[in-house]
């Protein structure tokens, strides 16, 4: 399918730092539900990709630094590898 405008975000992304869109174009998205087993639960997996205009420094409040283009807070982890950043959730689902 061709898409003429770049892909914007659903509702449920709503955890992906303001910082990271206003850096670059939103590449794309993925949701994922999953059923792992052993006694953990559904999951849901979201990821967001966003190819940088220029070099990510920072991604807001509430994140920490893991060292060169990576950061985390409570619920996510930002990766930036080949100019692309890529904003990863993992939680599980409610019941």
């Amino acid at each position: 399918m061709l898409v003429a405008a770049p892909p914007v975000l659903p509702a449920v992304f709503d955890g992906v730092p303001d910082e990271l869109l206003a850096a670059g174009e939103l590449a794309g998205y993925s949701a994922a539900f999953g059923r792992p087993t052993g006694p953990s639960g559904s999951t849901v997996q979201l990821r967001a990709n966003v190819h940088l205009a220029a070099p990510l420094t920072g991604v807001g409040d509430g994140w920490q630094a893991d060292g060169p283009g990576r950061w985390w807070s409570d619920t996510a982890t930002v990766t930036v590898d080949a100019g692309t950043a890529t904003w990863q959730s993992s939680t599980r689902a409610a019941q």
